[in-house]
């Protein structure tokens, strides 16, 4: 798709702050929106002292090898119509992935990229309620671009890896940014027409069994899709079908090591 901003749209990446080495995009974008940032400020930085994944996992990267920035968005739309955005996000970065290099890239419900059932991204969302203004949204996107096969922990992959040759980061940036402004645009209008089914095509694991992690309970069954509200639909031997809001899918690439390959 790699659509472009239609006229009015949010610029993300206006302005575009370039740091060598933060603690976390995410928390240091987080004090900028605090302090009156404006929407579409996004973070890039070429190293992290304390990035996480989810569930607070740790992870790092060699400086220079990864993409990792932020984007603020502050949308005027209900906490439940942000319940999809992880999913809408993973879905630009796989469509540009697609675009760019020609390898296939799914989804692994919630929020990472995945090319030949190896993880190349990460993401993560954080939503800041306030009272009587627009929720303070975060978008933290990590995702590796030029991290050599040694580099990497089992289940995790990056576009050097899959292609042999590095990739100019440069572009692979600007082709995000503007995908997922496009795609926010969208979502703003509530026009996902196009976005949803790009994002549901792209879902790994469909029609397989899987195990879903939520809290003290694991929900095992196959998976069948996922529903507009971004909720996972798993369908048990019994022949119930469960929406599952939050979780973890631990079919696949699982990493429980200190590096959780979601580099945020």
């Amino acid at each position: 798709m790699a659509e472009r901003q239609s006229p009015g749209a949010v610029t993300i990446g206006r302005p575009l702050l370039r740091r060598h080495a933060v603690t976390s995009t995410m928390d240091e974008l987080a004090d900028l929106a605090r302090g009156g940032a404006a929407e579409g400020t996004t973070l890039l930085a070429d190293f992290q002292t304390a990035g996480r994944g989810r569930s607070g996992r740790v992870w790092d990267a060699p400086a220079g090898t990864s993409l990792l920035f932020s984007v603020l968005l502050r949308p005027r739309l209900s906490l439940e119509r942000l319940t999809s955005l992880s999913m809408l996000i993973a879905a630009c970065v796989a469509d540009v992935v697609e675009t760019i290099t020609g390898l296939h890239a799914a989804i692994k419900w919630p929020n990472d990229v995945l090319i030949h059932g190896r993880k190349c991204c990460g993401i993560l969302t954080r939503v800041t309620p306030l009272p009587g203004e627009p929720p303070i949204v975060i978008l933290g996107v990590g995702f590796n671009v030029n991290s050599r096969a040694d580099q990497l922990l089992p289940g995790a992959t990056s576009l050097l890896a899959e292609t042999g040759q590095e990739v100019e980061q440069e572009p692979l940036l600007a082709a995000f940014l503007s995908t997922i402004g496009a795609m926010y645009g969208a979502l703003m209008r509530d026009d996902l027409g196009d976005w949803w089914p790009l994002a549901s095509a792209r879902l790994a694991y469909v029609g397989e069994t899987v195990v879903v992690r939520d809290g003290d309970r694991e929900i095992l069954g196959t998976l069948v899709g996922v529903a507009p509200s971004g909720a996972l639909l798993l369908r048990q031997e019994t022949g119930q079908l469960h929406e599952l809001a939050s979780g973890e899918l631990v079919r696949g690439p699982h990493v429980v090591s200190r590096a959780d390959p979601t580099p945020l």
